[in-house]
């Protein structure tokens, strides 16, 4: 995970710098040797780019092929948590280290997460009712 980290960050650290070349390949507007050397450069980072590329995606074929051949890693999906990662997060809470901790509850309980409020609903639920 670490080499790939690492060759995610430098295959970005590259594109940023190809699209600072070609941005002032447009905007600069540079003489003709400038724009050469430019050119130049650019020519050789996407090369770069693409060798990059191509170790990266080899790094990441290695690493799926150590998980469940069609179903790859449940909990991810690319470099984002999968949903049932996001799922085993939010409930979390009902795991336990030892069985005898829920013995109190009865079996037939129904756990719900807690309610999801958005910002901007906190202002609505703490005000008083109005009246009309």
């Amino acid at each position: 995970m670490q080499e790939l980290q690492f060759l995610r960050s430098e295959r970005d650290r590259i594109e940023d710098e190809v699209h600072h070349l070609k941005w002032s390949l447009r905007f600069k507007n540079p003489d003709a040797v400038a724009k050469q050397k430019l050119c130049s450069a650019l020519d050789k980072l996407e090369l770069e780019r693409e060798r990059m590329r191509l170790i990266h995606q080899e790094a990441q074929r290695k690493l799926h092929l150590g998980f469940h051949e069609p179903w790859g890693q449940l909990m991810k999906t690319g470099y984002q948590n999968s949903r049932f990662a996001h799922q085993v997060e939010r409930f979390a809470c009902l795991y336990t280290s030892q069985v005898s901790n829920l013995a109190l509850h009865s079996p037939d309980k129904y756990y719900r997460p807690s309610e999801d409020f958005m910002q901007h609903e906190f202002g609505i639920l703490g005000s008083a009712p109005r009246e009309t």
